[in-house]
């Protein structure tokens, strides 16, 4: 059994298993791309931690930059606004150093004041769009950045990324290193207490993209285990970007209900053409008053806003 990669502990439990041929047609099927994954007879494997709550992959196998430059044709993928950048804007000032850990394509640097940023980057293609707008990306990981940087910074922050790591004890301790005492560490990661966790054949919430899931108990623990203040979580609601993906997944599982289907990681019982075409009739009448927001559920991301804890003196 594998330890756990945030807490180290080897009490878990299985979630589910899924073949890498299977999942490697699902991403071909569902994105048109190829991913290359372990060959071998041993499936993936998701785990939940019982002592922390962390969900994680194994093995964790992490997608390459080829993988993230074939994803950012994409028009979704790399959002210039998303509501966790106006909840995480409200703990930044105006003097802090701010350090961003994959920052993409550095749309939050462009959203707040502050004395100065610097954002933490592998995509080249990134780099070079960033610095044609004055904002410094520099490609290398945050452990190596530790090393000549510590304590440097009022806010270390990182968005939708730490669900990418497979190093996750090591991210955050290089994290903690590089922020002053006193100093906010921000997250925010898909929330799989929100329809991140409710969707099914979703293949960019398993790896080679996502290789951990995060629930807020886990975030809680996770403040726990490093000796950090919560200082607020925030869950959002459904987006209008995924109304369709909760309309789809309510259908789905009450299909699922229906006819007594246990699920699974990848189930390509929602895949045959019968099953599909019912499903996106229900999903098509559920996408109406869906519009309501007071109708949606918890939504794809959860923010969490820690305090590094100032040595006793």
């Amino acid at each position: 059994m594998p330890a756990c990669p945030l807490c180290r502990s080897n009490h878990n439990q299985e979630l589910g298993a899924v073949a890498f041929n299977e999942l490697s047609d699902a991403y071909q099927r569902q994105l048109r791309m190829r991913v290359t994954l372990p060959d071998g007879n041993e499936p993936l494997r998701l785990w939940r931690c019982e002592n922390c709550d962390l969900r994680f992959y194994d093995p964790m196998t992490t997608g390459d930059e080829g993988f993230y430059e074939a994803l950012q044709r994409f028009d979704w993928y790399y959002l210039a606004d998303k509501e966790e950048y106006g909840v995480a804007a409200c703990y930044i000032g105006e003097h802090d150093d701010v350090l961003e850990i994959g920052s993409g394509r550095a749309a939050f640097a462009k959203k707040i004041r502050c004395a100065s940023y610097l954002g933490l980057e592998f995509s080249s293609s990134a780099i070079c769009m960033a610095a044609e707008q004055g904002i410094q990306l520099v490609g290398e990981t945050v452990q190596a950045h530790a090393v000549n940087h510590p304590e440097q910074y009022d806010v270390v922050c990182s968005f939708q990324v730490l669900e990418h790591v497979s190093d996750v004890r090591g991210f955050i301790e290089a994290s903690l290193v590089c922020l002053k005492p006193g100093g906010k560490l921000i997250y925010s990661v898909p929330n799989e207490d929100g329809l991140p966790g409710a969707e099914i054949n979703n293949v960019l919430n398993m790896p080679p993209h996502h290789v951990t899931r995060w629930t807020k108990t886990c975030m809680q623990n996770l403040a726990h285990e490093f000796g950090l203040t919560v200082l607020a979580m925030e869950e959002e609601k459904v987006s209008d970007l995924h109304v369709d993906a909760l309309s789809r997944t309510l259908a789905q599982q009450a299909f699922g209900k229906f006819f007594g289907w246990e699920q699974r990681l990848l189930d390509t019982r929602y895949t045959r053409r019968p099953v599909r075409m019912l499903v996106n009739k229900v999903a098509s009448f559920l996408n109406g008053p869906l519009q309501d927001e007071r109708l949606r559920s918890t939504g794809h991301s959860l923010t969490c806003m820690f305090q590094k804890q100032s040595p006793v003196t």
